[in-house]
């Protein structure tokens, strides 16, 4: 079977499994959905390679987590198995991996004497189920060619993502996983009377999320690919550089239709980053021209304009009984200090601190009555220190500067091998995930985020071709 073919079967697998999992859920027929979880364990049993991309793929948009998830420890299952038949290591040392099991461990460790177990095993899951991709990365991308078949994958979610991004600011669609859908069906009481626009809406403007599940993650999703393309850019010529130019202009304007402020700084670091390291010359010389006329023409837009200016002023425009998010992020900031530094060591559980708000200060930082129950903070950092403790977010903080140091590294190496591509590769991949760490700091997405295990996992098995020297295109 030939790569290619893997590539392909592993993407139609995925989707096909994927979407009728989704669709057999709340159907009288979601028996089936167990035949076709096997049927997709069979087939990487036959080859494992297949599960890379099956992986890849079930990452791709926000889906329903405990059937991707189960999904994903039949593939990684299966894939053990493949080895022990054959006679494969389980185990390869990586910096990466080796930092991930650790915090695994914490996790784990959380769960001895928690506060509160709501939805704690699958919390445990969720991690273990990041652990287990970078396991499946580092032992079974063994060779270029696949790395880069795992980066289209991401490039065309991406693509498919964006103009998903367009149709649904026209048609206002709403995801069958996405955060908007879970208040309507799930919160009824609440929101019996509120439409998706009220919901998902900024100054009678659509928010648009697509397959992400909140308006809060797509900009984070585009952000995360720009680079990868913009080095692809950078090096083609002129057709296939308009080309590449265009599907960076389709991210950005469906960047922009999601009307998410905080990532404006993230996105900011990642294009300066990235100038950088692709021409320090035009950056400096065209750089503040283009962020000065990006500027302008957001402050042109009313509903933008009045967006950039609740940052300014974080009350602006609060209503009674309602907070402004900028207001109830800095209010729970200073909470969230506090309830790390009252459970230092192995925190209130994983995924458990939301559930945990001191009772004098709830009616403070849970006013808005969208919300039926408590939300996480929106700073990755200081939920895991809240979760797992101290050591948590020490883990967190070392696994991002580890990854982009060591993709730093690996990325002179490779042009040192004559292996420029791969050189650029890296460097995108560092950039992206600085700009998710950068991103971690105003929004719960150590564990939701889809992209960052998956780029940790491309980052690690990057580091065993570089090791090792597995440059070849196929074995």
């Amino acid at each position: 079977m030939t790569e290619r073919l893997r590539w392909l079967l592993g993407l139609v697998v995925a989707e096909v499994t994927w979407c009728s999992l989704a669709v057999l859920t709340n159907s009288p027929y979601k028996g089936l959905a167990i035949p076709l979880g096997l049927g997709a364990a069979v087939l990487i049993c036959l080859s494992p390679h297949v599960g890379i991309y099956l992986m890849a793929s079930i990452l791709i948009g926000q889906w329903p987590w405990n059937l991707t998830r189960n999904l994903g420890l039949l593939v990684v299952g299966s894939a053990v198995g493949w080895s022990i038949i054959h006679r494969r290591r389980l185990y390869r040392p990586n910096p990466i991996l080796h930092l991930m099991i650790l915090y695994f461990v914490l996790v784990v460790l959380s769960v001895v004497a928690p506060v509160t177990r709501v939805e704690l095993l699958s919390q445990v899951a969720m991690y273990g189920g990041q652990v287990a991709l970078v396991w499946l990365f580092v032992n079974f991308i063994d060779h270029r060619q696949r790395v880069w078949l795992v980066v289209r994958l991401i490039v065309l979610s991406g693509v498919i993502t964006a103009a998903l991004g367009l149709v649904q600011a026209k048609t206002h669609f709403v995801w069958i996983m996405g955060t908007t859908r879970y208040y309507l069906e799930t919160d009824k009481q609440i929101n019996a009377d509120r439409s998706a626009m009220e919901l998902q809406g900024w100054q009678g403007q659509f928010r648009v999320d697509s397959i992400t599940g909140t308006p809060d993650f797509l900009p984070i999703y585009m952000q995360s690919i720009v680079p990868i393309v913009a080095f692809w850019a950078y090096r083609s010529r002129f057709w296939q550089r308009m080309l590449w130019l265009a599907v960076i202009a389709l991210m950005g304007v469906a960047h922009i239709l999601s009307y998410t402020r905080g990532v404006i700084f993230t996105t900011l670091l990642v294009v300066l980053v990235l100038g950088w390291l692709i021409d320090k010359r035009k950056l400096l010389i065209y750089g503040p021209f283009a962020g000065l006329a990006g500027f302008m023409a957001l402050m042109s837009w009313p509903a933008w304009r009045e967006r950039l200016l609740t940052i300014v002023a974080l009350s602006a425009n609060e209503a009674p009984g309602f907070v402004n998010t900028g207001t109830w992020r800095l209010r729970t900031m200073v909470v969230g200090w506090q309830m790390m530094w009252n459970r230092p060591l192995f925190g209130y559980g994983v995924g458990q601190h939301q559930w945990n708000w001191p009772a004098s200060t709830i009616g403070d930082l849970m006013p808005n009555p969208k919300y039926a129950q408590p939300i996480p903070i929106h700073n990755a950092f200081l939920g895991v220190g809240m979760d797992l403790g101290v050591g948590g977010m020490l883990l967190l903080i070392a696994t991002i500067a580890v990854a982009f140091l060591q993709l730093s590294r690996i990325a002179r190496a490779f042009d040192s091998a004559g292996q420029r591509d791969l050189g650029d590769l890296s460097r995108a991949l560092g950039v992206a995930i600085l700009g998710m760490g950068a991103s971690m700091m105003l929004y719960p997405m150590a564990g939701t985020f889809r992209y960052y295990p998956l780029y940790l996992a491309l980052a690690a098995s990057l580091w065993r071709i570089e090791h090792e020297g597995l440059y070849h295109d196929s074995r």
